[in-house]
């Protein structure tokens, strides 16, 4: 009986406790050292989550391994399946790679192994993509199953917003495939002393091998491996970055429409990096994200929550998301 009582106990106090330090680093939202006891809790907690509604076994995410020596090829890393269903719309056919997506139910689904498709001194020596410079933090890159379950058809959450420092084990997929991560280091940390870290695509990988951007992203090009050269945050491009986990699409700093693409860079942005207007894949006004942030005495959706201007309080530098979603997410499982 005491053993019952322990249990429920415990995830109690997991489901209250979601956005605590030993949770983040746990499912991959920390990128500390490993510890056990933290995988355990893991564990438990994952299980109150309801199952991720993609799950088709028809479409596969490749076979792509880090224990060999792996190449570059098509913009991916070899073994990593780049497909787009064509039930997707062409927003999403046109823009992402290095990942699996399909329809299923009333969701995107993306299926990703999440290997960095350019060199960085964070793949291992054996695998042939070691490169680079920086101070990298002890962590490898290693493959991954992300699954992510995507609402079509996006909405305002008009009730209590779902944090992105909840324990997630993502908060979005970018357009080549890799985990977007929320706006904080593990405490004390901020990002701004996390920064030192990443890689010259800018981002790392955190203790289980997930490599990740919370701020600027470089979509890798894999053409011999060599370092990408196009920053989709900060160069004054619209182009996409990659969707969040509440549907919504993510851009950099740059704010364009249909017509004539690139515009000026994005104004009126909530606390939630967000705000109303057309892109040029959405013709009619729609919400979507940008790198940055939000602008002086803003909320989040008008919900009263996340007040702030600039950089978040957790960051101290430019983040792709804020601490909370705009929108009703979907699921994400690795």
């Amino acid at each position: 009986m005491k053993s019952k009582f322990w249990i429920i106990g415990l995830a109690l106090l997991l489901i209250l406790s979601s956005s605590c330090t030993a949770i983040k680093n746990a499912v991959g939202m920390g990128d500390k050292d490993d510890d056990n006891t933290l995988l355990l809790l893991s564990a438990a907690y994952v299980l109150t989550r309801s199952t991720n509604p993609c799950t088709n076994s028809a479409y596969s995410s490749g076979t792509a391994v880090t224990t060999s020596t792996l190449s570059l090829s098509s913009g991916c890393v070899t073994g990593a399946t780049s497909s787009m269903d064509s039930n997707l719309p062409t927003w999403i056919k046109n823009n992402f790679k290095c990942s699996v997506g399909y329809v299923q139910s009333t969701y995107y689904c993306f299926k990703s192994k999440n290997l960095l498709n350019a060199r960085s001194p964070y793949y291992k020596a054996s695998t042939g993509l070691n490169g680079g410079s920086g101070t990298p933090n002890p962590n490898f890159i290693a493959n991954q199953n992300l699954l992510y379950a995507i609402p079509m058809t996006p909405a305002k959450n008009n009730s209590t917003l779902s944090g992105t420092q909840n324990g997630l084990a993502s908060i979005g997929i970018a357009v080549n495939g890799l985990a977007i991560f929320n706006n904080a280091a593990n405490p004390p940390d901020t990002l701004s002393t996390e920064a030192s870290t990443f890689d010259q695509q800018q981002g790392h990988p955190e203790m289980t091998g997930s490599y990740h951007h919370h701020s600027q992203l470089i979509n890798g090009d894999g053409t011999g491996g060599t370092p990408a050269s196009v920053n989709l945050t900060t160069q004054g491009s619209s182009a996409l970055i990659g969707i969040a986990l509440d549907g919504y699409a993510i851009y950099g700093r740059w704010c364009g429409d249909a017509t004539s693409g690139q515009n000026t860079q994005a104004t009126g942005l909530d606390a939630c990096h967000g705000h109303i207007t057309t892109t040029p894949e959405f013709s009619t006004a729609t919400y979507h994200y940008h790198y940055g942030g939000g602008a002086s005495g803003t909320t989040c959706n008008g919900s009263g929550v996340g007040t702030g201007a600039g950089n978040d309080a957790t960051a101290g530098i430019p983040t792709i998301m804020g601490s909370y979603f705009y929108g009703v997410i979907g699921q994400v499982s690795n």
